[in-house]
């Protein structure tokens, strides 16, 4: 089963983008070896481009996945925790369901 969401094309266009600028970095690479310029640093840059691109290329595998396995754990988990610890401050707030209208909340706010 294939995704198109927003969640997916994104990264793929990311990568496509990537793969682009590798090209274009090979090339200037082969270049300035032919003219026989330094290239130490456009090879040091290739080699952090190409490593990029690979953590990339996991991290769409590794997306993916979870969509097809429809592994959403982890995101409900951490939802679930942030709505837990706002409930107490929300009810520290008011219980009459009013926010307070001192300063120090807001502070808090801010």
């Amino acid at each position: 089963m294939k995704y198109t969401t927003e969640a997916i094309e994104q990264p793929r266009n990311n990568i496509v983008q990537t793969e682009q600028r590798i090209v274009r970095q090979r090339r200037r690479v082969e270049k300035m070896l032919v003219e026989r310029h330094p290239a130490d640093e456009a090879q040091a840059q290739l080699l952090i481009m190409e490593q990029s691109l690979i953590a990339m290329t996991r991290f769409l595998k590794n997306l993916e996945r979870d969509l097809e396995a429809g592994d959403l754990s982890l995101h409900r988990y951490k939802t679930a925790k942030r709505m837990k610890a706002a409930q107490p401050q929300a009810a520290a707030d008011g219980a009459d369901g009013q926010a307070p209208k001192s300063s120090e909340s807001l502070d808090r706010t801010r």
